[in-house]
């Protein structure tokens, strides 16, 4: 006896849908949208505003910044104005959502990885960016912020993915800017340093 189509693949939703890669077919036709803009590509930074369930903003690997201001309906780029594109991580800072900051360069080091130039930062949800440093790290898969003071940043950059280099560890501020590690030669520490004020 031959297999039918819906044990062929041995995969089911628990409501039965049949798996078709890793969303069921009946739920696609019944999504009322998409979650994100139509694109291909990698997205490895995504988040949201606290308290605010309309709020989005999505990084690409090679695609920018993106912001949902209804819940994911629509989505609008908000970094097309940088010189980059690659984003490896964005954090809103929970005190005052207005406040964004973005680590460029794709955080999953692999064979076909894009990379960019340092850490950005937006005191307006995203219309106007500044570059705080780091340029040199390229790949920035994690920024934190304090959840009381916005200033207060952690930035993870494992630096270049083939080739060894000063910019890399973890670096932190207390100001807004990006501060070099602890150990780093003071030659490489002077360019490193830059305040967002």
């Amino acid at each position: 006896m031959a297999a039918s189509a819906d044990t062929a693949a041995g995969y089911r939703c628990p409501r039965g849908d049949k798996i078709f890669g890793i969303v069921s077919v009946a739920t696609l036709l019944r999504a009322p949208h998409m979650i994100a803009p139509f694109r291909g590509g990698r997205v490895l930074a995504v988040t949201g505003v606290a308290g605010d369930a309309q709020t989005y903003y999505f990084g690409a690997a090679a695609g920018g910044v993106w912001k949902s201001r209804d819940g994911g309906a629509h989505w609008n780029p908000v970094f097309d104005k940088q010189a980059v594109a690659s984003i490896g991580s964005i954090a809103v800072a929970p005190s005052n959502p207005n406040i964004l900051y973005v680590g460029t360069g794709e955080g999953c080091l692999r064979g076909d990885i894009s990379y960019s130039d340092g850490v950005y930062r937006s005191n307006d949800g995203g219309k106007t960016w500044q570059n705080l440093g780091l340029r040199d790290t390229r790949h920035i898969p994690k920024v934190l912020l304090d959840p009381r003071n916005p200033e207060v940043v952690l930035v993870a950059a494992p630096g270049h993915a083939v080739a060894p280099n000063a910019e890399r560890g973890v670096f932190r501020s207390a100001d807004g800017g990006i501060m070099p590690p602890a150990g780093l030669r003071r030659e490489h520490s002077q360019s490193l340093v830059r305040h967002s004020r």
